[in-house]
């Protein structure tokens, strides 16, 4: 496969006027600061691996903290390539009991977004130890977009490799320990695969 860039987003903002997103009823969790932190950590151990694999040229765009998703949407109108992998972070809510794992895709997916949600949703699932929800094929833990609540996603409208991942169920507080607990070992994991595809081609 083709990765000729690295997009991150945070699929919300931590800044308290902007869209927070969800939030657990103990007030704990909020989506936006998580989702910052995560996107933050990625970004951390990308660049780390990336000077590791001795990668000069890394091609990485991040959206701002304070940005909403809507901006960051407009922001990349016209900037993506059809070989830019482009990867935004959400956490689920339900009725604090759920649990797992969900990568989405578009409804008219690639093999290449299948494949590469079917490795983080692998890397997700094996370092939390939790549910990998969905499947498409023998893809585990990979939804497309129409499986989602909104049944259409404008992360999977601009050009590229359209990859969301939902983390964890931001509800539930044992999953949320298990998280906290190994979140930077699972966003280097995640780094480091996508910075290798990057670097193999």
């Amino acid at each position: 496969m083709k990765i000729t860039g690295l997009i991150y987003s945070s699929g919300h903002t931590d800044k308290l006027k902007g869209d927070l997103g969800a939030i657990s009823p103990n007030k704990k969790e909020v989506e936006g600061f998580l989702t910052v932190e995560a996107k933050n950590l990625l970004t951390k151990y990308t660049k780390l691996a990336a000077e590791r694999e001795k990668i000069s040229n890394l091609n990485l765009l991040v959206d701002r903290d304070d940005t909403d998703l809507s901006e960051t949407l407009k922001f990349l109108q016209g900037r993506t390539k059809e070989s830019d992998v482009l990867i935004d972070v959400h956490f689920n809510a339900a009725n604090g009991k759920a649990r797992g794992t969900e990568v989405l895709i578009p409804e008219n997916y690639t093999e290449t977004e299948l494949e590469i949600a079917d490795r983080i949703s692998d890397i997700i699932g094996n370092i939390l130890k939790t549910p990998e929800r969905g499947v498409i094929g023998r893809a585990d833990g990979v939804k497309t977009e129409a499986s989602s609540a909104r049944k259409r996603l404008g992360w999977m409208r601009p050009s590229g490799i359209n990859i969301l991942i939902e983390v964890e169920f931001l509800d539930n507080p044992d999953a949320m320990e298990t998280y906290h607990r190994n979140k930077e070992n699972l966003w280097k994991q995640v780094a480091d695969y996508l910075v290798g595809i990057y670097k193999q081609s």
